[in-house]
């Protein structure tokens, strides 16, 4: 395929009409995404909580690109641990700037919605001092790009995206759709439709999935569906990769929109169900852990110490002190008897003036 494609100016002519055969699914959709919402909501804690699905969300959604990396790394790499393989290293510092953009974003939407500036600002971020970072972050491409098998020429291409001259009126109709807020549209068919159209535009040199990704959970913030964009569908997509994609080729090829949105509408099904469990999960484990904490460590400090651990489930002892307000004698106290209770453990030994690298296994084993 060496012909670019252009996406038309409306990806369906008449949403309404085109949609309506999915909507008893899209019901089902809504349904899931609102159980796990009002989870969301009665969580009394819900940074802690929610800190390790953010790095779940990274990985997963940085490996459909190809990084090789996972939480353990990237919280070892928070602990000051520097992976030893620069690859790995460099796929952590990816990794991390997800992290960040995620985070960056919803103060973003709160104050400006969503726009090209904000998909921009996206980008920036992903893209900062990482494999790519010299194809102008933060930029839209001014060449041709195109997808394919590594190395390819444009001619041997699965897909070939709007040439640049063309790539901005498609983005002026994508950040249209993006801003619809039309009650007749569903929000969730709205969020494929949308992605889709992103990544068939492929406005970037580098790094699309992973902006098209990060906009989904925005977008269905922005609509009113979820209380904050804290849904993370990338598992979904990682798990069915080779469906993931070939379903978005469908839609250059032959224009399949339906097939596309019954697949991204039992993705949200599916994930927003896995979202919930894995929150219910930790949050027995936090309560589980208050306990045990307060037990062996007899310190007034004690819920605080959990939720320490739950934000930075693999540390050093001088993280410790500052994330937890304590004095280094007390620190020192407490992670003994942490150690001896079996709540933690040494991951990595210490070495000169480097402390050791410590884990809490149980909720690892969550988030792996």
């Amino acid at each position: 395929m060496s012909e670019s494609f252009n996406p038309p100016a409306q990806p369906l002519e008449d949403l309404a009409k085109q949609t309506h055969g999915l909507l008893p699914l899209a019901g089902r959709a809504n349904a899931a995404l609102a159980r796990y919402d009002g989870r969301l909501q009665a969580l009394i804690n819900p940074n802690v909580m929610l800190s390790s699905l953010i790095v779940r969300e990274a990985v997963l959604s940085s490996k459909i690109e190809g990084t090789v990396t996972n939480a353990a790394d990237v919280y070892e790499h928070d602990a000051g641990q520097e992976a030893l393989d620069i690859y790995v290293y460099g796929d952590v510092r990816e990794v991390i700037n997800y992290r960040r953009a995620l985070i960056m974003a919803t103060e973003i939407v709160a104050e400006d919605g969503m726009s090209l500036h904000l998909v921009r600002s996206l980008h920036g971020v992903l893209m900062d001092n990482v494999r790519g970072s010299d194809q102008n972050p933060g930029a839209f491409r001014t060449t041709q790009n195109w997808v394919g098998r590594k190395g390819c020429k444009i001619e041997d291409a699965l897909y070939v995206p709007p040439n640049p001259m063309k790539m901005l009126d498609h983005l002026e109709n994508f950040e249209q759709l993006l801003q619809i807020e039309d009650v007749e549209l569903d929000p969730i068919i709205q969020a494929a439709i949308t992605h889709a159209h992103f990544e068939l535009i492929h406005p970037f040199d580098d790094g699309n999935g992973r902006v098209g990704r990060l906009l989904i959970p925005l977008q269905l913030c922005r609509r009113g569906t979820l209380v904050s964009p804290s849904f993370y569908i990338s598992e979904y997509f990682e798990k069915n990769e080779g469906q993931y994609k070939d379903r978005l080729a469908a839609l250059s090829i032959n224009g399949e929109w339906a097939e596309w949105i019954n697949f991204f509408l039992e993705a949200v099904i599916e994930q927003a169900n896995n979202n919930r469990a894995q929150i219910d999960q930790l949050t027995e484990l936090h309560d589980s852990l208050k306990e045990w904490v307060a037990s062996a460590t007899k310190s007034t400090k004690a819920y605080t110490i959990v939720d320490v651990l739950f934000k930075r489930p693999i540390f050093n002892s001088r993280q410790f002190a500052e994330d937890a307000g304590m004095g280094m004698p007390a620190v020192h106290k407490a992670i003994a008897a942490l150690k001896e209770a079996g709540i933690i453990s040494v991951r990595r030994p210490s070495s000169g003036r480097r402390p050791a690298v410590l884990e809490v296994g149980s909720i690892m084993d969550l988030i792996a």
